[in-house]
């Protein structure tokens, strides 16, 4: 299983290789509403660090690991009271930018970590993107994707 130290390292990890200057880590989204509002405009775009959800997968007995299903968010915080279409394209562009970034170095390693043991068990394929508008004030994206421990 990842360990909350882990999550927050591999977080450190995708700031200091991106435009991002901050992150937080959440252990659900309806804690990440909670935390919303205290946050400064200043500090977006942020990545936010959900804690992960964790199956076991087995094909039999000595076979046995967990699979730990993460959740990142890129988000950038909304203009909504000047709202246009622009800043939409804008704000979404550029958080889409970071996220691709993120997934490449987490496919294919850091290059001051490359051997990484947490993201040496990413799976790949099990990557999903999702764009979220308007999404606790914020556009962007969201990133899920599974890894084998």
């Amino acid at each position: 299983m990842i360990n909350i130290t882990q999550l927050r390292a591999l977080a450190q990890q995708c700031i200091h290789h991106t435009d991002l200057t901050h992150y937080i880590w959440v252990t659900t989204e309806s804690e990440l509403s909670r935390k919303m509002p205290n946050l400064k405009v200043s500090e977006f775009p942020m990545l936010i660090v959900v804690t992960p959800s964790f199956d076991v997968n087995a094909k039999d007995t000595d076979n046995v690991r967990d699979i730990a299903t993460l959740l990142f968010f890129v988000l950038k915080y909304g203009r909504f009271q000047s709202e246009n279409e622009g800043n939409q394209i804008s704000d979404m562009d550029q958080t889409l930018n970071i996220t691709s970034v993120i997934k490449n170095y987490l496919i294919n390693g850091f290059p001051d970590n490359p051997d990484c043991e947490l993201i040496n068990g990413i799976i790949p394929h099990s990557f999903h993107i999702d764009p979220e508008f308007n999404y606790l004030g914020c556009n962007g994206w969201s990133m899920s994707f599974q890894i084998s421990t």
